[in-house]
C-alpha cells in the first residue's frame, strides 16, 4: 500500500496538510508547536503573553488532540485551507482558548 504523495514546496497550506495521512499530520503539528516555542523568544512584549498561553494550552494536549483541533478547524474553515498550516494552527488554538489575535 502506497501513501498519497503531497506536493508542496517550502510551505504547506491547509489543504495540503489535510491530504497527508493522519500519522504525518500528527508529526507536522508537533513540529509546528516546537517551532512556535522556539520562535516565541522573538515575539514582542505585546504578543508574548498570548503566545505563551497558546503554548501552555498546547503542552497540556496529546498529539492526537492537537491534530483533531487543527483538522476540525480546517474542515470548518474552507477558505483557510489556502493559507499556511502553521498560521491555521495558531488561529485554531487561539480560538479554542479565546486569547485573541496575535
Amino acid at each position: 500500500m502506497h501513501e498519497r504523495e503531497v506536493d508542496f514546496r517550502m510551505r504547506l497550506n491547509g489543504a495540503q496538510y489535510l491530504a497527508l495521512p493522519e500519522s504525518l499530520r500528527g508529526a507536522v503539528v508537533i513540529g509546528m508547536i516546537d517551532m512556535l516555542e522556539l520562535a516565541s523568544m522573538r515575539f514582542t512584549p505585546r504578543e508574548k503573553p498570548r503566545v505563551e498561553k497558546i503554548l501552555s494550552y498546547a503542552s497540556s494536549l496529546k498529539e492526537v488532540e492537537l491534530r483533531w483541533i487543527l483538522d476540525d478547524y480546517l474542515s470548518n474553515a474552507k477558505t483557510s485551507q489556502q493559507y499556511a498550516v502553521a498560521s491555521n494552527l495558531i488561529v485554531a488554538l487561539a480560538e479554542k482558548i479565546r486569547v485573541g489575535k496575535i
